[in-house]
């Protein structure tokens, strides 16, 4: 017993390590860059989740921090299923990517800073960074210095996660973000104090939206208003005309 117990302890150990060296968080940040084409705001930030059951990302933060150790908030993320395998786009200001974003923030990362994903209590789950920055995993990455389209992307398909950015990370010509497909869609419909219809909704960020009405199913829908979703993608409406029994409503682009 003696001897098995000094042979069973050290490897019991050993793969303890190997699975801790491994072991990832279920959502983690799959692609970024600092710098694009079009400047320092031209900025990407792809959200994977890596897991094999669905996450609501809604709560969750993206935070940067410099090379100095400050840290301030990028976004807060709005409530959204990601299915194992799908991704969630955020993007900066100046975004010149093709892939519809599902959020636009709007401060830039520094050049050699550092992006964290975490909780609502600010528990780090994933992190990534350029330079000595404070949000970064094991070695840093090599700092952002020229207006291309390129970008670092997680290797194994955005699965790797040794907690070694250095060993995780590949730099790509050009970018390849992947978004979560945006859905246009009612959130909630709700009846407000003065007797007006509000509608809450959803779709690509920065997009304008309109919204149609008629009071029978089978008549024609006619334009009501117009509206832009914010960076978040969200939007509403309100409809003064409670004087309806009934009243369907479509959302639809321009």
């Amino acid at each position: 017993m003696f001897a098995s117990s000094r042979i069973i302890g050290p490897l019991l150990t050993l793969l303890f390590f190997a699975l801790a060296a491994f072991a990832t968080s279920p959502l983690v940040i799959s692609e970024f860059r600092m710098r694009g084409p079009a400047g320092g705001n031209d900025e990407i930030i792809e959200l994977l989740n890596v897991s094999s059951t669905n996450i609501n990302i809604g709560g969750l933060k993206l935070k940067r921090s410099n090379s100095t150790g400050t840290i301030s908030p990028i976004a807060t993320n709005p409530s959204v299923i990601l299915a194992p395998g799908e991704h969630f786009l955020l993007v900066g200001p100046a975004y010149t990517g093709t892939v519809p974003p599902n959020q636009i923030y709007p401060i830039g990362v520094t050049d050699d800073g550092g992006i964290a994903i975490t909780t609502s209590d600010d528990l780090v789950m994933d992190a990534v960074g350029c330079s000595t920055t404070t949000f970064r995993e094991g070695s840093p990455l090599i700092s952002f210095t020229v207006n291309t389209n390129r970008s670092y992307a997680r290797k194994q398909g955005g699965f790797q996660d040794t907690d070694d950015n250095a060993s995780d990370f590949v730099l790509i010509t050009p970018s390849d973000p992947q978004n979560h497909p945006v859905s246009l869609r009612f959130d909630s419909i709700s009846k407000l104090p003065n007797g007006r219809i509000q509608l809450q909704c959803s779709g690509s960020p920065l997009q304008t939206y309109r919204l149609l009405s008629t009071i029978n199913i089978t008549d024609p829908f006619t334009a009501l208003a117009t509206n832009s979703a914010a960076g978040d993608g969200t939007f509403q409406f309100e409809d003064s005309d409670s004087g309806q029994l009934s009243r369907f409503y479509r959302l639809a682009s321009p």
